[in-house]
């Protein structure tokens, strides 16, 4: 579910961390609430926000592709007055 190319998105690269945690609390807690959130709430809502975010790109199938206009939008913030 998660491209292999997950660093390049940053979106991902925020959530996965929290996921991560959620998980562990999750697999640690004295009750079963947590682990209930994480299967009914938590991780179906990331596959979603997964899915919508990077709907059909390629990075999908394993074939990242760069953000065509990554160059000229860095140049601009290079160019901005600071």
């Amino acid at each position: 579910m998660v491209p292999v190319c997950w660093p390049h998105h940053a979106h991902i690269a925020r959530e996965l961390p929290v996921l991560a945690v959620l998980r562990w609390e999750s697999e640690n807690a004295v009750g079963p609430q947590l682990m209930e959130e994480w299967n009914r709430y938590a991780f179906p809502m990331f596959c979603d926000r997964m899915a919508q975010r990077l709907g059909e790109s390629t990075c999908r199938t394993g074939r990242h592709q760069d953000w065509p206009a990554e160059g000229r939008y860095t140049a601009s913030l290079d160019a901005s007055p600071r």
